[in-house]
């Protein structure tokens, strides 16, 4: 069974699609760094570390029991400050830290 094009105001379906998904695709590829193994821009907010909002004051004082101060944001969010603080931080807490660089 053959396609058949449709045409909708002068112009062709195919090549609108087309042109949509191209669209969609460059936006979700980020851009590549310009140099070889350059930091993140610090500082990082995590979501992936982050705590319930309530619970802010307490990882605040959690966290500078365990040794690595760190910063909440008010929606529970952990500011990381540099990449040696996200390491520490992540080693405190159990979680595998990959590095950013």
């Amino acid at each position: 069974m053959k396609a058949k094009r449709v045409i909708t105001a002068d112009r062709d379906l195919t090549d609108l699609t087309s042109a949509f998904w191209q669209g969609v695709y460059k936006a979700q590829v980020p851009a590549k760094r310009k140099v070889k193994g350059e930091n993140p821009k610090w500082p990082i907010r995590s979501s992936t570390l982050g705590v319930h909002p309530d619970l802010r004051d307490e990882a605040i004082e959690d966290a500078k029991r365990k040794g690595v101060p760190t910063e909440f944001l008010p929606d529970g969010r952990p500011l990381m400050t540099s990449n040696d603080h996200y390491r520490r931080y992540c080693r405190a807490y159990g979680f595998r830290h990959r590095g950013l660089t």
